[in-house]
């Protein structure tokens, strides 16, 4: 009983010392630029499979060794920093991993609305692979409906409407929800 005392107070006071280690870092101008070196042109790096493993690597490997190295305060820094392991989880077909980071970027997330209308895409996306479906589309749609009809339309209702703004300015298309359903308290 002693040993297992002393054992758990050794390994709290490791903890405790890796902790105190950590650089404070209250905003993003405090943490180094990194930077990647290619001799591609950006649509060639795009195109070209090995290369973008080869930086979305690079890329993670500097976010992580940030994130040990130093104690990130500013929660707009973290919440980039989630989200960029993510998509680079999301691209790698770490989906597990993807909806890990989105959890803990929603829950720095302050504004409610943002919270909840974060990451439905790619979690709809997510669903409809983990399917097996052979229509794929039809179940994607099917599951991004589902998350997008569960919200309460009083609170996401601005961002909705301003991401359906964005993507009729972007696309010139009269109704950017590709024949999804509208939200039931907002009409067509």
């Amino acid at each position: 009983m002693r040993f297992r005392l002393l054992l758990v107070l050794a390994i709290c006071s490791l903890v405790l010392v890796a902790q105190a280690q950590k650089v404070k870092i209250e905003s993003a101008d405090q943490l180094p630029i990194h930077s990647y070196k290619t001799d591609l042109k950006a649509m060639e790096l795009l195109e070209s499979e090995s290369a973008m493993a080869k930086l979305m690597n690079e890329v993670q490997a500097d976010l992580e060794a940030d994130m040990e190295k130093y104690d990130l305060q500013d929660k707009t820094t973290l919440k980039e920093y989630y989200a960029n392991l993510g998509m680079i989880a999301l691209l790698e077909k770490r989906y597990d991993d993807y909806l890990k980071y989105l959890e803990l970027r929603q829950a720095l997330e302050d504004k409610e609305s943002t919270r909840l209308i974060t990451g439905l895409f790619a979690r709809a996306y997510i669903k409809a692979v983990r399917s097996s479906s052979p229509d794929f589309s039809a179940v994607f749609k099917k599951e991004y409906a589902a998350l997008v009809d569960a919200l309460p339309f009083e609170v996401v209702q601005s961002e909705i409407e301003a991401a359906i703004r964005f993507c009729r300015n972007q696309f010139k298309k009269s109704d950017c929800r590709h024949g999804q359903r509208a939200h039931p308290a907002h009409p067509r």
